[in-house]
C-alpha cells in the first residue's frame, strides 16, 4: 500500500503550496493566450508574455525533481484546456466515450512531460550555475527560450 503521510507532510508546508499554485497559475495564464475554453470570444495574448514567470520562479527555488513535477502540472493545466476539442469526438466518433476521454488524459500527460523537463532544465541550470553573476544569468536569460525552442520542437516530431 502507498504511503501518503509524506505527501500530505509537504502539502502543510506553505512554500510547497505557493509553488503548486504558481505552476497552475502558469498553466492557466498559458491557456488564456490561445483563442479555447478560457477565452471564447478571442485570446488575450498578452497573457503569453508573462506566462512562464510563476512556473520559473518556483523552478529556480526547487530541486530539478520538484520542478520537474511543478512543470508537468502546468502543462497539464494548460494541455487539458488546450486538447479540450478532443471531447467533441465523444458524441461525433464511432468509438466509446471512455476512449476519448483515455485518450484525451494520455496526450494531455504525454505533452506535459515536455513542460516539466524544461522545468528541469531550468531549475538544474540555476542551481549549476547560479544568478551571482551577470553573465550567467544573461546565459540563462538567452539559454532558456532556446530549451523551450528546442523543448517544442521535439514535440512536435515525437
Amino acid at each position: 500500500m502507498l504511503n501518503m503521510a509524506p505527501i500530505f507532510a509537504a502539502l502543510r508546508d506553505r512554500r510547497v503550496l505557493l509553488k503548486i499554485a504558481a505552476a497552475i497559475a502558469a498553466g492557466v495564464m498559458l491557456t488564456a493566450g490561445f483563442p479555447g475554453p478560457l477565452t471564447p470570444s478571442g485570446h488575450s495574448s498578452w497573457f503569453v508574455w508573462g506566462a512562464m514567470i510563476p512556473l520559473l520562479l518556483a523552478a529556480f527555488y526547487t530541486r530539478p525533481r520538484a520542478a520537474f513535477i511543478l512543470g508537468w502540472l502546468a502543462g497539464a493545466v494548460y494541455w487539458l484546456f488546450t486538447l479540450a476539442w478532443m471531447l467533441r469526438l465523444t458524441t461525433t466518433s464511432p468509438t466509446h466515450w471512455s476512449w476519448v476521454i483515455l485518450g484525451w488524459v494520455f496526450m494531455a500527460c504525454y505533452s506535459a512531460l515536455y513542460t516539466g523537463a524544461f522545468a528541469m532544465t531550468a531549475s538544474f541550470w540555476v542551481r549549476a550555475w547560479g544568478t551571482e553573476n551577470l553573465a550567467r544569468n544573461v546565459g540563462i536569460t538567452f539559454g532558456l527560450p532556446l530549451v523551450w525552442v528546442g523543448f517544442e520542437y521535439l514535440r512536435g516530431v515525437l
